[in-house]
């Protein structure tokens, strides 16, 4: 088997991989098992939802792919080892993930994530008093009726 065609399976691979690291992923945090640790992936999830995490994984897939197709063309045999350093990466993320759904693991809660993935900080201020204010209709009976048109 040629480098090229070597890299073509592996990037197959990863994207089933990756694929499958999604799914899962979603099966643990449904399911209160676990949660996305991962805090890159985790803002991207809390600021845009599954669909910003489907679209965070997609990112990555094409970030590694254009990667490889770049190694291919100058060093196949680098670009074959990092497909392999990838798949088995991914494979190493999506076994711990099923075995954890297997178990039923719950892992501590997460450790607040250093930057403001947590959306901003809102307060409640109290409401500011205010006297009590005459009703509009009242006003509108004694306000000075207006002058007739054309006068």
């Amino acid at each position: 088997m040629t480098a090229k065609r070597f890299c073509i399976v592996g990037l197959v691979l990863y994207v089933v991989l990756s694929l499958t690291d999604l799914a899962l992923t979603y099966l643990i945090v449904h399911a209160g098992i676990g949660y996305e640790s991962n805090p890159v992936a985790d803002a991207w999830l809390y600021l845009h939802g599954w669909a910003g995490l489907a679209a965070f994984k997609a990112l990555t897939v094409v970030v590694f792919g254009a990667t490889i197709a770049l190694l291919t063309r100058h060093r196949p045999r680098t670009a074959g080892a990092l497909v392999v350093v990838g798949c088995v990466a991914l494979l190493l993320v999506v076994g711990h993930s099923r075995r954890m759904l297997d178990e039923g693991e719950r892992p501590p809660p997460p450790a607040p994530p250093p930057f403001p993935t947590q959306g901003p900080v809102v307060r409640r201020l109290p409401a500011p008093e205010v006297p009590d204010a005459p009703e509009p209709r009242a006003q509108m009976r004694t306000a000075r009726p207006m002058p007739p048109a054309g006068g």
